[in-house]
């Protein structure tokens, strides 16, 4: 295809965001460096570019000279990065109104999300971006509609062209290949610019260039996405959401200032997002945000430092230099064991060994204050060993999670950004069935004859910050002793748990309750609309008495059944919580007797439950009683039962 210029102020546009990307690539650099365990670089003061310490100091270093590394900062990066990760986001998606149509799409785009978790491997483009986003303060996700990929359906032998069935694809970028307006923040920007070291064989094969339209102009680094040729060119993508005078936007690409293809609009709405950012600290006042990387380095490269103080002193300890008048050695003497050292006798002057102070205490401390600094950046505490209390570490674990919050934001303000384009494709491309593959809690579902076409009618998507919030060995204890006290768990689940030093069953058993009663309540808003039996008008005037039973009788059998597994203690808490809020306030009075009688219905399923445990311990005192007297040590446990759904109503009524 022809190649024609590009629009001189596009370039002119992108020069400069260029411009300003480049005063935070050096400390980008550096930062990747040491998580890479190559700690011996440095941001020149003069040229602002990332030089190594041998090539500042002429050569290699002395060999007297030790250079030591202990990597803590690779261990700090990977601990938050495995905490962020270490739970699957709760999408959640939204839809346009409250129709059948859109809430059903809803529900569906939910499991699809879930499905493409796993499929599109979210992990693993999560871990990506977090390397980034932790050691350089950003990342970008460019999810897209690969037309190449996917079951191959035929292949043209002469052009050698290929037609297969395509597929989604994740594109990982580091924040110095996305470009966008100096001085703004990502979101704000009036355009954004993928640019990309590639192949030159690669960009001419895939948009059909001759050998003369295309010259290198790139040079990767050695081990950089494994690139460490010279035949690489800089691909542009640059794009612009509509705008006054365009109403489809731009989607432009080019390589040597010259357009590969034609304009193509912008593949997204003027408010839909194609490059999803995850940034790690954001600041208003700066163009980037900022990395934990990048507050680190500095603290490692003290700690090396320190301990390379410490190997020079054991070195000059063990080698201690000899002290002599000019010329009374008669050879140098070297690090040999056993070896003899001769001298030239000069009266009383014999050569002896250098006294050498002890070592000094402050680099020991220099040590503990680079540890100190190092978990007061990535939010962890030591913790005092010596306290055991709940209400103690559940306050270490805010502290920690209080300075974490701001990365959990980010993250799951990407998972729902990229959540809502990834539906976008589905809807667009998936126009044959498709199988979704659920992985639940109790094994792996299917849902088949899926189309994209059934996603129509979703507004956003939304990620809970409470699903990504990592639950560390600590917080779950403290969860554990807080469920005991609170009287929601029994005591022998609390020592099994405490004693497996997990919790994670009993806190998903807690929050599966938590989630089923906000589900039976928006259940139940719903039955406002249900028309009452006409056997109720006539009673009204007639028989008051009569017809509020009957209407009774009717809310009590509208309402979400009270199940004999339900944590009745939570449940209620649950929905006194909501009768409290002004969404309550502004229900129907039918709506508020549905509620109501299902408070009452698992009131008085928590006052069965507690009689009857009463009861069982009243008896097995009296076993226990007769049993002593009779000189026979006995002991009974029992488990509490569930009153049944027949008698709750009939209490109720």
């Amino acid at each position: 295809m022809p190649v024609s210029d590009i629009d001189p102020k596009i370039l002119k546009r992108v020069d400069r965001a260029e411009t300003a990307m480049k005063s935070f690539e050096p400390r980008w650099r550096e930062a990747l460096s040491f998580f890479d365990n190559e700690q011996y670089v440095e941001v020149s003061a003069v040229t602002g570019e990332l030089d190594r310490l041998e090539r500042r100091e002429g050569g290699s270093k002395p060999r007297h000279r030790s250079r030591l590394t202990r990597n803590r900062y690779t261990a700090k990066i990977t601990e938050e990065m495995a905490l962020l990760q270490s739970r699957v986001p709760a999408y959640e998606c939204q839809p346009v109104n409250g129709d059948p149509e859109p809430v059903a799409a809803a529900r569906l785009g939910d499991k699809a999300l879930m499905s493409m978790h796993d499929t599109l491997n979210l992990e693993g483009v999560t871990q990506e971006l977090l390397v980034y986003a932790s050691n350089c303060s950003q990342a970008f996700s460019f999810p897209y509609w690969n037309g190449y990929e996917g079951t191959v359906l035929d292949v043209n032998h002469e052009t050698g062209a290929v037609t297969a069935t395509g597929c989604m694809e994740i594109a990982v970028l580091a924040p110095w290949e996305v470009l966008y307006d100096g001085g703004t923040q990502f979101e704000k920007s009036g355009f954004w610019c993928i640019k990309r070291a590639r192949p030159v064989e690669e960009v001419r094969e895939e948009f059909g260039l001759k050998e003369h339209e295309l010259k290198p102009d790139a040079v990767g680094l050695p081990g950089e996405r494994g690139e460490a040729s010279r035949d690489l060119v800089f691909v542009y993508e640059w794009l612009r959401r509509p705008f006054e005078g365009n109403a489809q936007g731009e989607w432009l690409c080019w390589a040597n200032n010259r357009q590969l293809q034609e304009q193509q609009a912008y593949p997204g709405g003027s408010e839909d997002e194609v490059l999803h950012e995850l940034a790690w600290i954001r600041r208003p006042h700066r163009h980037r945000p900022l990395g934990a990387g990048e507050q680190m380095v500095d603290i490692q490269r003290t700690f090396n430092r320190t301990i390379n103080q410490i190997a020079a002193w054991q070195t000059l300890v063990l080698n201690p230099k000899i002290l002599a008048a000019k010329g009374q050695l008669l050879n140098d003497p070297t690090d040999k064991a056993g070896e003899v050292i001769e001298f030239r006798p000069m009266g009383t002057i014999e050569p002896k060994w250098q006294t050498l102070p002890d070592i000094p205490l402050g680099l020991f401390a220099q040590l503990d204050r680079c540890i100190a600094d190092f978990e007061e950046i990535c939010g962890r505490i030591t913790e005092n060993q010596d306290t055991n209390s709940a209400s103690h570490v559940q306050a270490l674990n805010e502290r920690e999670m209080s300075r974490r919050s701001l990365v959990i934001k980010n993250l799951t303000k990407w998972y729902a950004s990229q959540g809502l384009h990834l539906l976008r494709l589905a809807k667009e491309y998936w126009t044959d069935s498709q199988i979704l593959a659920l992985q639940g809690r109790f094994g792996v579902s299917l849902i088949e004859g899926f189309k994209g076409s059934q996603l129509e009618g979703i507004a956003q998507v939304r990620v809970s910050e409470s699903s990504l919030t990592p639950r560390t060995r600590a917080s779950q204890e403290a969860k554990i002793m807080q469920y005991a006290q609170m009287g929601w768990i029994e005591p022998h689940q609390a020592m099994a748990a405490l004693n497996a030093g997990t919790a994670e069953a009993i806190i998903d058993e807690y929050e599966l309750d938590i989630a089923r009663q906000h589900e039976e309540i928006e259940e139940m808003l719903k039955m406002g609309e249900v028309p009452l039996p006409d056997a109720i008008g006539p009673l009204v005037g007639s028989d008051p008495e009569a017809a509020h039973k009957l209407l009774e009788q009717h809310l009590v059998e509208q309402a979400p059944p009270v199940e004999e597994f339900d944590n009745h203690a939570i449940h209620l808490d649950i929905l006194r919580q909501y009768m409290k809020t002004s969404d309550w306030r502004q229900q129907s009075d039918a709506v508020k007797g549905i509620l109501r009688s299902h408070y009452m219905l698992h009131e008085q399923a928590l006052k069965g439950q507690q009689l009857e445990e009463q009861a069982q311990l009243v008896q097995a005192g009296a076993m226990k009683g007769n049993a002593g007297a009779a000189g026979i040590p006995q002991t009974t446990t029992g488990v509490a039962s569930q009153p049944a759904m027949d008698s709750q109503k009939e209490g109720l009524t």
